[in-house]
């Protein structure tokens, strides 16, 4: 269906029992924890690598938090001088309703040690949905 080798997808709304399982693909998903009176799922992220791609990737811990998957791309797999470390992750705004639900862990903070943990270990991409706002408040 795609042509790309990697796919990530942010807020898909998806959750333990959505089905959106693509052929010629892997996935990896992180759902988020429905809220008490939610009508729907919320968040959540999805990543697809190319079937042909998955050997080469390892799904490295994010510890606590809801919004956050890191991989490592085998630089021998892919033929690279470095390894890649992909951080893929979804920042909640400031006034986020679902901050209640962070037990005081906080996503940048984890990429913070997580850049910190592997940057002598080799090349570093982060994507995703970071809510950033540079402006002046008023």
């Amino acid at each position: 269906m795609f042509k790309y080798d990697v796919v990530m997808l942010c807020e898909t709304w998806t959750n333990e029992l959505s089905d959106v399982n693509v052929e010629g693909y892997v996935r990896v998903s992180k759902v988020r924890q429905k809220k008490k009176h939610s009508k729907r799922s919320s968040g959540g992220l999805e990543v697809y690598f190319k079937e042909s791609c998955i050997k080469g990737v390892t799904l490295e811990d994010w510890e606590l938090n809801e919004d956050g998957l890191n991989f490592k791309l085998d630089k021998d797999f892919f033929g690279w001088e470095k390894d890649l470390f992909l951080f893929f992750v979804y920042f909640k705004p400031k006034d986020s309703s679902r901050k209640d639900l962070d037990n005081d862990n906080d996503c940048f903070e984890t990429l913070l040690n997580k850049i910190a943990s592997v940057s002598d270990n080799g090349n570093i991409l982060i994507a995703g949905d970071l809510n950033c706002r540079v402006a002046e408040r008023k």
